[in-house]
């Protein structure tokens, strides 16, 4: 068995952008128009998912302890965060 791939897939990304801060009371989300945000748990299920439309607001209060994974999805351009909540 052979695996091989192409040299231009496999190079490390540089440009990740970081697109959620966290302000002291919830986190800040920068977007660029419409997308979807979705707060998803360390075992994969969806806890939350939202239409927002430019930069918002999360507040985390409603959320357990714990590690999340943020998904920004606007069309095809899909970007994650882990997020780590301690209420």
């Amino acid at each position: 068995m052979v695996f091989s791939a192409n040299d231009a897939e496999n190079e490390p990304t540089t440009n990740i952008e970081t697109f959620a801060y966290y302000d002291g009371s919830e986190y800040s989300i920068s977007n660029y128009g419409e997308a979807t945000l979705q707060l998803i748990d360390i075992q994969g299920h969806i806890v939350s998912s939202t239409i927002i439309n430019g930069n918002t607001k999360l507040s985390t209060n409603k959320f357990a302890t714990g590690v999340y994974v943020l998904q920004l999805i606007n069309g095809e351009k899909v970007r994650t965060q882990k997020i780590v909540v301690n209420n």
